[in-house]
């Protein structure tokens, strides 16, 4: 008996598609069957005062003129159709593919709408050579990538959150939510408190140096007269000014030299760059540079409280007045010694510093799990720049009832008092206008037909680059045991931060690569013949 090729592919020949994964913050492309990206890009483009466009890490040059920098994606959905396109074709040519050989797969979010999905078909066709294209849900391919075809997919990405259920490898878009208290939420809340701390601090160094001009001239003065006696304890004095400090917040890419220094008790000190003549900095691009600072910070400093920290935090608070009244008596009793060795017994909880391109350091310890914590309770905080405020949000997506994509919604049965009996029922959330991250996905497990809510609870797939601020998983975990006591709640993450951020594109490459999965390509010549009604309603599921 003679054993099959073991190249043979079922279902037809092997074919080496290409795979695009559009997002709001990367944009992914590569083969199918890869493990990871050939290319993983910024979703925006830089225009140079020559109008000439620039992708990638061409953005960060700086260029006589100034560049500003523009998205091409909001909300994973394209927005700058003419500026994809280009960077679509600036990619595909990096990689020389072959187009007339080759089909290409591109991921979509749930909230796609019809005219969106047909626009993107009809561009992707105008302006490349491809034969064949698919479009496939982000949450269908996380599913493929994991395995597991009926699941519950909690994507917490770069602008929005998101949970959707998926049977049998298809989404539920009816059954599901999404907020935008994400990986950009957070950054605002990061780049808003430090921001608000820098003014503070500005204010105070103002403060200081009014105060101090009046305090300088005494001195002098002072200085003069012990001079004249013959004392040197004037001069000395008079060199002790106070120096105030402040936060100094540049972009990495304009610092020439820096040292190591610490707020606030050091002034920042670098060099700025010498730029050639015409050479200009424009708000856009200084506002793309300094979201990295704010992101780099996010993915090194936040930390999401457990149980465990919030108790602590609250200790923490209560025994502050306690400590403080402690310390002002050991100095009263020790007046001989040094405070701040006193102080050394005062500890913070978790400290950590976090270094700017200025080479300044600023000392984190609350404000770490405060910042975090946002996500999972949004009206927590309030942006001192109102501008930073994002809509209120308890995870509806407008238009989503009239999306003809997905015409399946299983009645919902509910047991006798269940409403009065869960906390996070359809009714008892009905009148919510901020839901968290862990009010969203009770919302969406408790509005679910019952005889699918088990199997989606205990296949729980978390995802997103901002699922991987530490101790998210495990509070999301502890809160859902919590609120959903009558299930058991499973969760499942990569462990792999690059696997994480890329589940999406893993999973549309392991679909793609299938050789049963050949038949489901949708050829130009068939979407001009079918109509883009019934391909978008009954093929691209």
């Amino acid at each position: 008996m003679s054993s099959a090729n073991a190249n043979t592919v079922y279902g037809g020949d092997e074919i080496n598609a290409i795979i695009l994964d559009i997002g709001t913050h990367t944009t992914r492309i590569g083969y199918a069957g890869d493990d990871f990206p050939k290319i993983i890009t910024t979703s925006n483009y830089g225009k140079t005062s020559q109008g000439t466009k620039v992708y990638g890490e061409n953005i960060d040059v700086l260029r006589s003129g100034g560049t500003t920098v523009h998205p091409i994606v909001t909300n994973s959905l394209i927005t700058d159709w003419d500026a994809a396109m280009d960077q679509f074709a600036y990619y595909f040519k990096l990689l020389k593919i072959e187009q007339n050989d080759q089909p290409i797969m591109i991921t979509e979010p749930i909230w796609s709408t019809y005219e969106y999905r047909k626009t993107l078909v009809e561009k992707i066709y105008a302006k490349f050579d491809f034969p064949a294209l698919y479009l496939i849900k982000v949450p269908s391919c996380i599913s493929f990538q994991q395995g597991r075809p009926n699941c519950l997919v909690v994507d917490v990405g770069y602008e929005s959150a998101s949970v959707t259920p998926v049977v049998d490898g298809i989404c539920l878009i009816k059954s599901s939510v999404r907020t935008p208290y994400a990986g950009k939420f957070l950054d605002n809340v990061v780049s808003d408190s430090i921001k608000n701390l820098k003014s503070k601090s500005d204010d105070s160094a103002k403060k200081i140096n009014d105060d101090g001009d009046d305090d300088v001239d005494v001195e002098k003065n002072q200085a003069t007269n012990d001079e004249k006696n013959g004392e040197n304890e004037g001069r000395d004095n008079a060199k002790e000014v106070k120096k105030p400090t402040s936060i100094a917040i540049e972009p990495a890419i304009l610092i020439k030299s820096k040292d190591a220094t610490s707020f606030p008790q050091e002034a920042a000190r670098y060099e700025l760059k010498s730029f050639a003549e015409g050479v200009t900095i424009t708000d856009s691009f200084r506002k793309y540079e300094e979201d990295k600072i704010w992101h780099e910070f996010k993915e090194s400093m936040l930390e999401v409280p457990t149980q465990e920290n919030i108790k602590h935090l609250q200790q923490q608070q209560q025994q502050q007045q306690q400590q403080t009244l402690l310390l002002l008596l050991l100095l009263l009793l020790q007046a001989g010694s040094d405070s701040k060795d006193i102080a050394l017994h005062v500890s913070e909880f978790s400290q950590r510093l976090f270094e700017l391109p200025t080479g300044q350091s600023i000392t984190m310890g609350q404000e770490r799990f405060t910042i975090a914590e946002t996500i999972f309770d949004p009206k927590s905080y309030t942006f001192n720049d109102t501008e930073l405020t994002p809509p209120s949000s308890n995870g509806d997506i407008p238009g989503i009832e009239q999306n003809t994509i997905n015409d399946y919604r299983p009645v919902k049965r509910i047991r006798r008092n269940e409403d009065e009996d869960n906390g996070d029922s359809a009714n008892g959330n009905k009148q919510a206008d901020v839901r968290g991250l862990v009010e969203l996905v009770s919302y969406v497990i408790n509005n679910i037909d019952i005889d699918l809510r088990a199997g989606l609870a205990n296949n729980i797939i978390i995802t997103g680059g901002t699922s991987l601020v530490t101790q998210l998983t495990e509070r999301l975990y502890h809160e859902l045991t919590l609120k959903n006591p009558g299930l058991k709640i499973r969760l499942h993450a990569v462990g792999n931060s690059t696997e994480r951020i890329n589940q999406s594109w893993i999973g549309a490459s392991v679909l793609a690569s299938l050789g049963t999965f050949h038949q489901m390509w949708v050829s130009k010549k068939e979407w001009e013949d079918e109509g883009s009604e019934r391909i978008l309603n009954q093929r691209f599921r």
